[in-house]
């Protein structure tokens, strides 16, 4: 992923005018977590002015920086649109590894100990491991 390009630092974004600067009044964990990619991006974005947004977030798209939900987010963002009502649900934010150890957890997926247990498991027929429905389950999906 390239770097942002390197903008003249007129002021600290702390002290932009947020009607002039839109992302200026965020701090770059927000931006984050509606899915710019790091924290060199994010403070990038609100350097940006009203004018340049447009351009700039275009271009990330164009260049796989951020995907389209997030260039929407963005767009929206800078419209004045609540950021509480742009972030993703919670759980959305888990890292991959995250909501592996979970699903291990509450015992929803299964992890072998070693290889080994995994050679033996997939020595058992197909049968054995499809999952069948409890009676409830299936009485839910039958009716």
């Amino acid at each position: 992923m390239p770097p942002p390009p390197t903008l003249p630092t007129v002021q600290e974004p702390e002290t932009l005018d947020p009607t002039r600067y839109p992302f200026a009044r965020y701090p770059t964990s927000d931006l984050i977590k509606l899915g710019v990619p790091n924290e060199e991006w994010a403070e990038h974005l609100r350097q940006l002015s009203r004018e340049d947004i447009e351009k700039t977030i275009s271009q990330m798209r164009d260049d796989h920086i951020i995907t389209e939900f997030t260039l929407e987010r963005l767009y929206l963002l800078a419209d004045g649109y609540p950021i509480d009502k742009l972030l993703p649900p919670a759980q959305l934010n888990l890292l991959v590894e995250e909501c592996l150890e979970q699903s291990v957890k509450r015992g929803v997926l299964w992890t072998p100990k070693d290889w080994e247990e995994l050679e033996n498991y997939l020595q058992y027929p197909w049968e054995r491991w499809l999952v069948f429905l409890n009676p409830s389950q299936r009485e839910a999906a039958q009716s």
